[in-house]
């Protein structure tokens, strides 16, 4: 802070020839030493969590472990200490005293305009501060200045920042507490007004639990679908909510909206969905709910149930045709059963596929199962027969249409672990046609940016980006459309594209617009790991290598998305381990990618991956440069 006696003092020492040191904050290197120091042993993910919040400030670091170790919360296990749940932490009262304190020399309008950010949190846009204020943004250059150059904000590019957690938390507490529901309401409508995005407007609202007026249910009803998409934890918050209050004539819309976000997150809304169809007016909004209360039905185990939901319209004229296809798959999707026991469900697709009778969709989608289950065993010889005996099935019936993409789709993704990469490129093509033909609406823009990406073509991997639409559907086992799939994969490439180009804005840009899918779903984490890659790239970028190694983690756990071709990133976090001097970990991802080199019946990927991987470890530079 730059207090009159502060500046006296650098004046002082400067005018006796002394020197000024300007002390950065510290590394996540450094500060996991000192971690190390006053615990025994080096922080584990969750201890790392909780430093990372410190913003490289020794203080909160010393503050912080102390805490911990009086209230017996730190255990150290396998050469690390750790804690349970990092979100259970609170910063020490006694540190956020002294933090508040340290902002009494601010001005009086600066302190103003700063509490105001804080209740926006810990980031803000000039604009919406500005909004919530009810001033011009250029009425706030001066107090903003003087913040910044207090070093309490700092200017990240496209907008401020706190430039700690704690400064934030003290201005915070500085509001009332029986005011900061209606403050926080009034920020909602002032952001609304400015069109905001809407995570920011659901953030303000999801901070005032006892508003729920006219224009929230407005509003609500409005931007459920993007508040849903964006962030669907606080979607679930707010319509619960406007449901309890009564919700009026938005009752249908607010419902339906809850139970899909519900179905989304993997819970079981199958009494709402059933509320929904009997207060439902619109067919589509009645038939999806039909078909949500049979995928919930098959996901705990009654599928004879979930049959029968299905079973009685799926033929009905009366259905609208795009929902009577929807259940025709849903059903070939229950034929498929979950695959938690691979060698079952290779057994039903094999019977399905002889009961067949020439239908071509349950021959195909037999097919389909087949490969997937050859895919997560990594066989994937034996998968791409299974995928191109599909293609055949399906032919280029219009009905069929997006069957066959999605087939194409496995197709490319079966021959790039077989690194038969023209071939990929001509499987593309083929998709690409197939799309025109039908006039489809989705292509697979975004897996041929993906093929672009391995294939070092990354300006055409930028131009494919640039038709997908963010929030694009994916379909999902139970043939709903979910965005973010496409999103995480879009943002995903897109960053690790920039940061290879040490185009750091570019890249931060993505990984804050990828933030908004944070992965909540199967289908979401199988297309998460080139984010993951890209984040890590970021933090070692600025010089955390800790954090990278961090990032990577989710990476070393197989179980965490089944299909993730994981071992294409193995010898990056080898490398990261290795430059730490973190031979666990590093000997940890190298098990994990002869596991999968294992798998391959031919050697492909996995293999060279291992090998490089290995080389690494054992510092053999002839087995990296040999892949």
């Amino acid at each position: 802070p730059d207090r009159a006696e502060l500046a006296q003092l650098r004046r002082g020492v400067q005018a006796r020839d002394g020197v000024v040191l300007d002390l950065a904050p510290l590394t996540g290197e450094d500060v996991g030493r000192l971690i190390e120091d006053r615990i025994g042993a080096p922080p584990g993910p969750g201890l790392r969590e909780l430093a990372a919040r410190g913003a490289g400030n020794p203080l909160y670091v010393k503050e912080m472990v102390d805490v911990l170790l009086r209230a017996g919360a730190v255990e150290v296990s396998g050469g690390e200490a750790d804690v349970d749940d990092p979100a259970e932490f609170e910063a020490p009262s006694s540190l956020v005293a002294a933090v508040d304190r340290r902002l009494d020399f601010l001005s009086t309008r600066t302190q103003e305009v700063l509490r105001w950010g804080a209740l926006l949190g810990m980031e803000f846009a000039v604009g919406d501060v500005a909004a919530v204020l009810g001033s011009r943004p250029s009425d706030l250059l001066e107090p903003l200045e003087e913040a910044v150059s207090a070093n309490v904000l700092i200017d990240t590019g496209t907008q401020l920042a706190f430039r700690h957690p704690l400064l934030r938390q003290a201005l915070y507490d500085r509001l009332p507490g029986a005011t900061r529901a209606a403050l926080h309401r009034q920020a909602a409508e002032a952001l609304a007004g400015i069109g905001a995005p809407v995570k920011r407007v659901a953030e303000q609202l999801v901070a005032a639990p006892a508003t729920v007026d006219e224009w929230v249910l407005d509003w609500l009803a409005g931007h459920h679908a993007a508040v849903s998409n964006r962030a669907p934890l606080i979607a679930v918050e707010l319509l619960e909510r406007a449901l309890a209050a009564g919700a009026g004539p938005r009752r249908e819309v607010l419902l339906v909206a809850l139970v899909k976000v519900l179905f989304r997150l993997e819970r079981s809304p199958e009494t709402q969905a059933q509320q929904a169809i009997e207060v439902a007016t619109d067919p589509d909004s009645v038939e999806e709910m039909r078909h949500v209360v049979a995928a919930l039905r098959h996901r705990r185990g009654d599928t004879e149930g979930a049959v029968a939901t299905l079973a009685g319209v799926v033929d009905d004229p009366a259905v609208p045709e795009i929902w009577r296809v929807k259940h025709r798959q849903l059903l070939a999707n229950f034929r498929r059963g979950d695959l938690s026991d691979l060698d079952a469900a290779e057994k039903a697709a094999r019977e399905t596929k002889a009961l067949a009778g020439g239908d071509r969709y349950v021959t195909a989608h037999a097919l389909q199962t087949l490969w997937l289950l050859d895919s997560v065993r990594r066989e994937h010889d034996r998968a791409l027969g299974h995928v191109d005996a599909a293609i055949e099935a399906v032919g280029d019936e219009h009905e069929l249409a997006d069957l066959h993409l999605d087939l194409l789709d496995n197709r490319v993704f079966t021959l790039q672990n077989l690194d038969r990469l023209a071939e990929a490129g001509d499987a593309l093509r083929a998709a690409g046609e197939v799309a025109a033909r039908h006039s489809l609406p989705v292509g697979l823009q975004v897996s041929a940016a993906v093929h672009r990406y391995w294939e070092g073509r990354w300006d055409e991997a930028l131009v494919e980006l640039d038709t997908v639409i963010e929030d694009g559907p994916a379909i999902t086992f139970y043939g709903l459309r979910e965005p973010g799939p496409a999103a995480l994969l879009l943002h995903g490439v897109a960053a690790l594209i920039a940061g290879r180009r040490d185009d750091r804005a570019q890249a931060a840009a993505h990984l804050d617009a990828a933030e908004e899918y944070a992965p909540a779903t199967g289908a979401e984490r199988e297309s998460f790991d080139f984010l993951l890659v890209a984040d890590a790239l970021a933090a070692e970028q600025r010089g955390d290598r800790v954090r990278a190694l961090t990032v990577l983690e989710p990476i070393l756990n197989p179980t965490y998305a089944a299909m993730m071709l994981r071992h294409q990133w193995l010898p990056a976090f080898v490398r990261l381990a290795m430059e730490q001097d973190d031979r666990v970990r590093a000997h940890r991802a190298l098990a994990v990618c002869e596991e999968e080199a294992a798998k391959e019946r031919r050697p492909a990927r996995a293999h060279a991956a291992a090998s490089w991987c290995r080389g690494l470890i054992e510092e053999d530079p002839a087995a990296v440069l040999a892949t």
